[in-house]
Order: structure tokens, then sequence, then C-alpha cells
């Protein structure tokens, strides 16, 4: 089982889906730069990856560690829109730069993952709750921001992410499944506030620049 089995994908065109689903792993690796499908990558201490982690596997493992950790769900948002007004060869660029600007904005050992079509997934391991939520908050500003450098007449392309997050503490009692599901749900929720919204749930949608105070402990 893989991790994109667990996350709800009816909302996107089926034409996308196929699409998704014809391309192998190694072609989705190079479209984003990032691990796709039903594999991972994990850094090593000295620096590397090793592929021998699946999305699902990770979580397990992070779960056993008994360390507060968060699970984001990122979607791009009218990504079908971006597809029928720019072209599918646009939408690849525009998922291209997303992956990059997600890995970028995060610590180095946090990990990224996308699920195919326009969802990632992000784990943040041994992070505290303030911490999670400044960097949720990082990874949208990052994408809202500034417009994407691409093909597409003009030049650039507004994008904007939603993001559906879920902290998992030390008393965790929750299963996989339910983990899963309450990213997803939080990611739905997030996009039902009008999207370019960081929802975590338990907690509601985050106030933008309420968790700047935490900057300074990112960068150090």
């Amino acid at each position: 089982e893989t991790l994109a089995l667990a996350v709800s994908d009816t909302t996107r065109p089926e034409a996308d889906r196929a699409r998704d689903a014809d391309r192998k792993p190694q072609q989705l690796l190079a479209l984003t730069g990032i691990h796709a499908g039903n594999k991972i990558a994990e850094m090593l201490p000295g620096g590397g990856y090793l592929l021998v982690t699946t999305p699902l596997e990770l979580l397990q493992k992070n779960l056993q560690s008994k360390k507060v950790m968060a699970v984001l769900m990122m979607d791009i948002d009218h990504f079908k829109s971006i597809n029928d007004t720019h072209g599918h060869g646009v939408g690849d660029e525009i998922l291209k730069i997303f992956a990059h600007r997600v890995q970028d904005s995060l610590r180095s050992f946090d990990l990224v993952a996308r699920l195919g079509g326009e969802e990632f997934v992000v784990i943040l391991p041994d992070v505290s709750t303030d911490m999670a939520y400044f960097i949720a908050e990082r990874l949208r500003r990052t994408i809202a921001d500034e417009a994407f450098k691409c093909g597409a007449v003009g030049g650039l392309v507004n994008v904007t992410t939603s993001i559906g997050g879920l902290i998992i503490d030390e008393g965790n009692t929750l299963g996989m499944e339910e983990i899963l599901k309450h990213s997803d749900d939080a990611l739905y929720e997030a996009k039902n506030t009008g999207r370019n919204a960081t929802v975590f749930a338990g907690k509601g949608k985050l106030e933008p620049g309420a968790y700047q105070q935490e900057a300074r402990a990112f960068i150090e």
C-alpha cells in the first residue's frame, strides 16, 4: 500500500489522473526533482539519500520514536485551470517549480514526496507545534508571494497552495489511516475556506504572520 492510496483523488479530472497513472515513478521523479510514487527519500546523517522507505513506513518509524511530528498535505489550487489555460507543458513546469520551492523551504531533515497530480505530502519529524505552524505558513507564502516564471504567455503564472496539517504528539493514539484522514480533512477545509490557506486539525485556519517568532529558531 502506498500513501497515495489513502488520499482521496476524486477531485482531480479523470484525464489528469490517467495521465499520471501512465507515468512511471522515474518519470515523476524526473519531472519534479523529488521522489514520487511509493518511495520516499530518507536523508542520511552524512548527506545523500537512501531510497528504501515508503511514505507509510516513514510515518510509522516516526510514530515509534514518540517524538512530536507533523504531517502536511499540500495541493496546488486550481491546477486544472492552469492546465486548461496554459497547457500541460506549463502545468509540468509549475509542478517542478512548486516541488523545488517546497524543498528549499524545509529543514534539512524534513521530507517531501509527490503523491501524484498536484498533491504533495510533507513530513516534519521532531518538531514543536509552533514550529510546525511556522513551517506550514512559510510553505504557503513561498508559493503565493512570487509568481512562477515559466513558459506561459507573459512568462508568469500566479500560483497558490492549500495546506492541511496534523500535529502528532507523544500521546498519540491515532492509527495510520486516521492520521492520513485527519490531514486530508484539514486540507479539504483549507480549500473550503477560499484556498491559499493553512488549516490544522483541531486548530483551524492559521492567521497569516501569527508564527513569525519561530523564524529565528528555524534559521538557527
